[in-house]
This record gives C-alpha cells, sequence and structure tokens, in this order.
C-alpha cells in the first residue's frame, strides 16, 4: 500500500469516527469551545431607541448571535480541500506507480529482446550447437544467460527458460542402445547438428550453475532430460510438467511446486524441497539419496522404486534424507529405499510400504500401522513410532 492511499484511508476513518460519534451522542460531552456540540451562545447585544405614541422613549435590546469560529468550524472549512489533495495526490501516486510498471516491463523486454539477439547470434555465426566442451563460446553463452538471469522478474525468466529448451541448449541427450556409444566429451546435441547422435548420454551444452530462477512459472509443459542442477528453484510452478530423467541435483527448491509432474528416474540428490508440494506426482525410480523433504506434501504421489538413502558427500559426511512432517498419506512407496531416512511426525496413513527398505529409518511419532510395517522389506535398526528400536 502507497502512503497516498494509507492517509486517505485514515482520513475516511476518522470522518466516519467523527459522523458516528455525533450519531451516538458521545459529542455533546465535549466542550463548546470544539463545535461540535452545536450549541451558540449570544455574544453581541444591540439596543436601540425607539418612539413610543405617546412620545416617550423605548428602549430596545436586540441579541445577535455571532458564534466564534470552532474546530468543528475549522474542519468545515479545511475538510473538503484536505480530501480534495489526498485523492489528487492518492491518483497522482497511482499514476506514477502504473508509469514505473510500464517502465519495469519495457526494461524487462529490452533485456530479453538483448538475450536473445545475442544468443541467436551464437547459434548460427558462432555453431553453439556444434561446439566441444570447453569451447570459448559456451562459457559466452552461459555468462549471457546467467546475467540475463540475474536481471529478470518470474515472468520473463521464464521465457528465457523455454528458449533454451527448445533451442536444446540445457538437456541431456540419449540415444538407443544400438547404436554406437562415445565418450561425453565428444559432445552435441543440437537438433540437425553434424554432431547429433553420437554419444548415450550428452552433457548439456549449458549449464546454469548456482543460477537464480526462482519465480519461473512453467505448467503442463514437457521438459524431459533438462539440467537445471546447482540452481535456485525457490517457489518455481512446474506443476503438471514432465520431468522426466532431469536433473535437480543440489539445488534449492523449497516451496516449489511439482504437484500432478512426472519424474520418472529424475535425479534430485541432495536437494533443499522443504514445503515443496509433490501432492500426485509420479516419482517412480527417482534417485533421491539425501533429499530434503520436510514438511513437503506427497500425498498420493507414486513413489514406487525411489532411492531415499543416505547421501554421502565427497567428503564423506553423511546426509540421511529428511521427510520429517511429510505428508505421505496414500502414496506409493513400495520398493522404496529409505534407508536412514527420517519420516519422524510424517503421516504414512494409508501409504503402500511392501517391500520398502527402511533400515535405520526413523519412525518416532510417524503416523503409520503396524499392519503397514509389516510389508517393508526390512525395519532392521529403524525407530518405531513408539520410540523403540526394531531388532
Amino acid at each position: 500500500m502507497t502512503a497516498a492511499w494509507a492517509i486517505f484511508i485514515f482520513a475516511v476513518i476518522v470522518i466516519i469516527l467523527l459522523l458516528a460519534l455525533y450519531i451516538s451522542g458521545w459529542v455533546k460531552r465535549l466542550p463548546a469551545w470544539t463545535g461540535f456540540r452545536f450549541e451558540k451562545d449570544d455574544n453581541k447585544v444591540l439596543i436601540t431607541e425607539e418612539k413610543r405614541p405617546d412620545q416617550t422613549t423605548q428602549y430596545v435590546e436586540t441579541r445577535e448571535i455571532l458564534p466564534g469560529r470552532t474546530l468543528w468550524d475549522w474542519l468545515q472549512l479545511l475538510i473538503i480541500p484536505v480530501i480534495l489533495a489526498i485523492v489528487a495526490f492518492a491518483f497522482n501516486a497511482g499514476q506514477a506507480s502504473t508509469n514505473q510498471e510500464i517502465e519495469h516491463q519495457n526494461m524487462q523486454e529490452q533485456v530479453v529482446d538483448g538475450y536473445l539477439d545475442r544468443m541467436a547470434n551464437l547459434l548460427l555465426m558462432y555453431k553453439l550447437c556444434d561446439s566441444k566442451l570447453n569451447d570459448p563460446v559456451r562459457a559466452t553463452a552461459q555468462a549471457i544467460t546467467l546475467t540475463a538471469l540475474d536481471r529478470l522478474d518470474g515472468g520473463h525468466k521464464s521465457i528465457v527458460m523455454l528458449f533454451l529448451y527448445r533451442a536444446d541448449l540445457i538437456q541431456y541427450h540419449w540415444i538407443y542402445q544400438d547404436q554406437k556409444s562415445v565418450p561425453p566429451d565428444k559432445v552435441p546435441p543440437c537438433p540437425g547438428s553434424s554432431l547429433e547422435q553420437k554419444t548415450d548420454k550428452v552433457q548439456p551444452i549449458i549449464t546454469l550453475p548456482w543460477g537464480h530462477l526462482e519465480g519461473i512459472d512453467i505448467e503442463d509443459i514437457d521438459l524431459k532430460n533438462i539440467d537445471l542442477h546447482n540452481t535456485y528453484l525457490s517457489g518455481v510452478n512446474l506443476h503438471g510438467s514432465s520431468l522426466y530423467r532431469a536433473n535437480l541435483g543440489d539445488t534449492v527448491a523449497d516451496s516449489i511446486d511439482l504437484s500432478n509432474a512426472y519424474m520418472v528416474s529424475a535425479n534430485l540428490y541432495h536437494v533443499y524441497f522443504q514445503n515443496a508440494n509433490f501432492q500426485d506426482a509420479v516419482l517412480r525410480e527417482a534417485n533421491m539419496p539425501g533429499a530434503l523433504l520436510s514438511y513437503a506434501q506427497l500425498s498420493r504421489a507414486d513413489m514406487r522404486g525411489v532411492n531415499l538413502k543416505v547421501y554421502i558427500r565427497e567428503d564423506g559426511l553423511k546426509i540421511p534424507a529428511q521427510l520429517d512432517h511429510a505428508a505421505l498419506d496414500h502414496a506409493r512407496l513400495n520398493d522404496a529405499i529409505l534407508v536412514g531416512a527420517n519420516l519422524s511426525n510424517a503421516d504414512l496413513t494409508g501409504a503402500d510400504l511392501s517391500s520398502a527398505d527402511l533400515t535405520d529409518a526413523n519412525l518416532s511419532n510417524a503416523i503409520v500401522t503396524q499392519k503397514q510395517l509389516a510389508q517393508a522389506k526390512s525395519l532392521a535398526g529403524a525407530i518405531m513410532p513408539d520410540g523403540t528400536k526394531h531388532t
């Protein structure tokens, strides 16, 4: 809320209060000098001399009511100009805000247009699609992209991301098993490229290390094999999108919306997914060791065969998957690997745990029945809902 609107609302509230006080009769208790009592005292006396018919003199006293200026009188004089001034100020402030928004949008459009022009030049003139790993043109494209993302809002970041994906610049590439496999350093992957289909898995042409992608809103779109590892995805909306074999490893993705997303075989290792929404998502065979899913919504999610075991960093530090307070009601966790996972206070109502590996898992205060746990493949060393350790 702008300052102008705040002042305007305050003035309206004051006027309403004064009217309410007058109607209620409370104003009669106020001092007379305020003028709110609407009582006026005589303050001028005029004595005139008149002749009677019998020639005698008659003195006539006339009292004229001439009240002085009271607070109410001053308010009557000032209140209308003040309100008009406030309205004008609010209008001007609103107009200025609109102009600023238009200017902001124009600047955003200029950034996007400039980015697309430079990328088109790299694609057409410098053959970005045919470039190899560590080629300068790739580093240039990466720098241009990361710089543009830092300057854009969520809506315009979405435009950049769709361009990068549709230009085949930020995804892995796979070929059929009967095709010859070549080492990953033999890169290239734009459709129609002279180097197309030469590897079984090719690194993306552009990666976005620690790129700021917050605010992106892309629903119900095909993003299979996309590589967004080591990026910031907080609050991103990818509802209903296909992220088959996507790589979101090591991202910060709290409050991300992946409900109804198709994420079979996705690589989600050591991701910060706190408060994320995975309701009705398909996460079969997803690789999620060390994922932090505290307070995440995973109701009815298909998590068959998902890997949520302990993540071991390069320095040897072991990081267990965190699913404390997560909503896993009616989730399909059969064959899931939950070794060492923290499921304390999780809601597993109706969840399918058949053949799930819960070795060393923490189930303290979890909402789950003994019948469900009996279907698990292993509970060795697990902390049970009542706090006891399974032997």
